[in-house]
């Protein structure tokens, strides 16, 4: 399908079973306590559970090199705790 490269779209990282950017072809890196989960429509290994843990993008992507970036991602939160 089409990945929106023309558009300026840099990293696309669709969590069909590996952490492969389809763009770049690299892997981006995830926790080893991540898990695979279901996605956002039920389909199995379409997610990641990062379990409290967090996920960062490899340097390599050149991402400090842009004006500006833009995020976009789905996210369910088991827990909500209040507070600052």
């Amino acid at each position: 399908g089409d990945t929106g490269a023309g558009d300026g779209l840099v990293v696309h990282l669709p969590f069909d079973g590996n952490t492969v950017d389809v763009i770049s072809g690299k892997s981006a890196s995830v926790p080893d306590s991540s898990l695979l989960t279901r996605g956002r429509y039920g389909d199995p290994n379409s997610a990641y559970s990062f379990a409290g843990q967090s996920m960062r993008l490899d340097d390599d992507l050149h991402l400090d090199t842009m004006d500006a970036v833009t995020v976009a991602a789905f996210v369910r939160q088991d827990t909500l705790t209040q507070g600052n």
